[in-house]
């Protein structure tokens, strides 16, 4: 198996510590860019920019608490629902925004230097399904699943055995799992989350 999580981690580490020395100009500290950034393009609630961004709430709320106090963002009154309110650049943080672009193109390019145009939408393509497996992985820790380690090993090791009220644990990791891997996706997460946990309820599978 190819390992390329480490060589993933270590880039955006390398990119964002290019990006602290400079933003330091704009009074922008490690990470919020990304979230002004996010907020300059979407005007979103804070929870929905916790889940663009693939942090938790707690961190969202304090780049947030972070950028306010810097006069960089607001919370204002959506016009269709004003029990609402969603966070909008300020004029400060609207000037900075072109900054902080320029400053991603500029990157972009010299990751992609040497790289010819199919090579680039290649990356692209294979980073996105990356992504799409992390973030799905994700998604089922968040929800207080627990992933399986020893699947590799399980592999190799056969034993066909009748199964015992202490298998029973075991066995709804493993049926919560293969379920999702294989009807996730066309199924909502509500839909997805009431199933199995009727489906795979421990009483349930005993009973089986």
């Amino acid at each position: 198996m190819a390992e390329i999580l480490r060589d993933i981690g270590w880039l955006p580490e390398r990119w964002i510590l290019s990006a602290i020395f400079e933003f330091k100009e704009v009074d922008l500290t490690r990470g919020q860019y990304l979230y002004l950034v996010r907020i300059a393009k979407s005007r979103n609630h804070p929870r929905k920019l916790a889940e663009m961004i693939k942090v938790d709430r707690t961190t969202t709320a304090r780049a947030i608490k972070k950028l306010e106090s810097n006069g960089m963002i607001e919370r204002l009154e959506d016009k269709e629902n004003k029990k609402i309110k969603k966070l909008y650049p300020t004029k400060k943080g609207a000037e900075i925004y072109p900054f902080i672009i320029r400053e991603n193109n500029y990157s972009n390019a010299v990751a992609l230097n040497g790289l010819s145009d199919e090579e680039a939408k290649q990356l692209e393509y294979l980073l996105k399904k990356v992504c799409k497996n992390i973030s799905e992985d994700w998604n089922f820790v968040k929800k207080g699943n627990k992933r399986i380690y020893w699947k590799e090993e399980a592999v190799n090791k056969y034993e066909i055995r009748k199964m015992t009220p202490s298998d029973v644990d075991l066995l709804q990791q493993i049926s919560i799992e293969t379920f999702t891997d294989t009807f996730g996706k066309d199924n909502s997460p509500e839909h997805l989350a009431a199933y199995l946990r009727q489906a795979y309820a421990p009483e349930n599978l005993q009973k089986s």
